[in-house]
């Protein structure tokens, strides 16, 4: 039995534990393992029980198994609380970062690029991920940085969340709330103010379960002046229609367009069902099945190795792309496809099909720079036809303009080695068509493709 003491036990504590008793047991040394702090929280406990490392604090918590023992105990008695630090992992700005990584479960993000995409200071980025990273809720992989306990960080928001500290106003409406939803849509577009069905309204377009007649929607700005633009009465009680102030734009990223209506982000939607308690407990849960499998999927730590190894090389191979090295980006890529068949469903989700689109690209690039046939007959391996790569197209990933200069890439590949002359002329027909829309100053993405087709023209000799 090896005893292992920290003076506290954040969660990264266990992870660096875990991977200590793996080297111990590569080298045959079989150890049963203790880990002793102070206080060890509930999400540390659930981690050691996980990893079968027994534990033991100064408070009475312990839970040990060991052969044919097994002692455990759960104490209420909590340490002092630690003093509060100048900036809060749930305040407004703070859940800025935390909504866009939950929004994007499985994203890679280097810091600068999440400070422009919630649109907050990189200092205050850097201070977030280093608290995020030192409870573990996140791991650092060659400069991104990766959720890691996704559902973990997902039900300290939910923990953090109140309502209660941004109430509702209410008011009634006297028509039937879709009609309501309509006026209200067509107000902010007119008035140019953000708003966001949330509650049970927002589930009635996400995940239907339960039916209450009453509308919760965060609003921009000043609220009585919208509820008296839209004749809303106010009520002390038993209103139809609940109006909450936004505590920050934050609350608005991620949102959905559906039938016309704004739909706060899926975990957004998630956090307030859950702190609605009661039938909204049940209506989160229904959530969470449909929109928010990549998070609620329990893994394994050998599953969660394996995401993240697909994860590092889908990046990997992504940076190879965009600078130029095909082959290496191939390569990268291909690994990555093999990992992902092995992934749960849930994890490969939308993952699949950009990672197929930018592997059949690398493949490409990669026949095409190596002047490699075999390479094309690998791409074609992924998109038989350019009917399949068109029909691939509707994933919103995908960028119309780098479509279309696939298919000129792969037009001019066939029209360099098809054996049969009708069929080169073809594709050579295929190619000028497809290089005249990609190099159009309508194009998307013209201004970065154009280069890349002229290249390709002159090396076809046109």
């Amino acid at each position: 039995m090896g005893l292992c003491a920290r003076p506290t036990a954040e969660p990264r504590r266990i992870y660096e534990l875990i991977g200590q008793i793996q080297l111990l047991n590569a080298d045959d040394k079989k150890v049963h393992p203790l880990f002793f702090s102070p206080y060890i929280g509930e999400r540390t406990a659930q981690l050691c029980r996980q990893a079968g490392i027994g534990y033991f604090d100064e408070t009475g918590n312990c839970w040990i198994s060991y052969k044919t023992i097994l002692i455990s105990q759960y104490s209420n008695v909590k340490p002092p609380a630690p003093r509060r630090k100048s900036r809060q992992l749930f305040a407004p700005k703070s859940m800025r970062i935390i909504r866009a990584l939950l929004s994007q479960p499985l994203k890679g993000w280097h810091q600068s690029e999440l400070a422009k995409e919630v649109k907050i200071s990189l200092g205050l980025v850097n201070r977030i991920i280093r608290r995020l990273l030192e409870s573990a809720f996140l791991t650092l992989v060659n400069g991104r940085v990766y959720l890691k306990d996704r559902k973990a960080l997902l039900d300290e928001w939910v923990k953090a969340e109140d309502l209660q500290n941004n109430p509702a106003i209410e008011y009634y409406a006297a028509e039937p709330l879709p009609q309501f939803e309509q006026r209200l849509d067509e107000l902010s577009r007119k008035e140019n103010f953000q708003y966001s069905l949330t509650m049970f309204a927002g589930a009635r377009y996400r995940a239907p379960f339960v039916r209450i007649n009453r509308l919760h929607a965060y609003v921009q700005g000043d609220i009585a002046a919208v509820a008296h633009s839209l004749g809303l009465k106010a009520v002390s009680s038993g209103g139809n229609v609940l109006l909450i102030p936004a505590p920050d734009e934050g609350v608005f990223y991620g949102n959905s367009r559906i039938h016309d209506r704004n739909i706060v982000s899926d975990v957004q939607l998630y956090v307030d069902l859950k702190n609605a308690h009661g039938r909204g407990e049940e209506q989160a849960e229904a959530v969470a099945e449909r929109c928010l499998q990549p998070i609620m999927v329990k893994r394994t730590i050998e599953q969660e190795a394996k995401l993240h190894e697909f994860l590092r090389l889908r990046d990997q191979g992504g940076s190879l792309l965009r600078s130029g090295d095909a082959v290496a980006a191939a390569n990268t890529l291909t690994s990555a496809w093999d990992i992902l068949e092995s992934l749960s469903q849930a994890d490969k989700g939308g993952e699949r099909n950009i990672l197929r689109f930018n592997l059949w690209l690398a493949r490409l690039e990669a026949a095409f720079k190596g002047e490699d046939r075999r390479r094309l007959e690998e791409a074609d391996i992924l998109f038989p036809t350019e009917q399949d790569v068109l029909n691939a197209q509707a994933e919103p990933s995908y960028s119309r303009g780098w479509v279309m200069y696939g298919l000129m890439l792969r037009a001019a590949l066939q029209a360099k080695w098809f054996e049969k002359k009708e069929a080169r002329q073809e594709a050579r027909n295929n190619f000028q068509n497809l290089f005249g829309i990609v190099t159009s100053p309508c194009s998307e993405n013209s201004t970065d493709i154009k280069p890349k087709a002229e290249e390709i023209k002159k090396w076809l000799a046109l």
